[in-house]
């Protein structure tokens, strides 16, 4: 990911964020979770394979 992707992802608000992380993680076969941060914030979560972490 080159800059200019990485600034064109992160003026997104969070919410179409998580939607896309989701639709990547989705094609690579990975798996998700939206999972609330400690500012209260809903983030998705994403992992390749084996157990997840809590």
């Amino acid at each position: 990911m080159n800059q200019d992707e990485k600034d064109e992802l992160y003026a997104l608000s969070q919410k179409k964020r998580n939607k896309r992380v989701g639709e990547w993680a989705k094609e690579a076969g990975w798996y998700t979770e939206d999972r609330k941060g400690s500012d209260g914030v809903i983030y998705t979560a994403f992992w390749n394979g084996g157990e997840k972490n809590e």
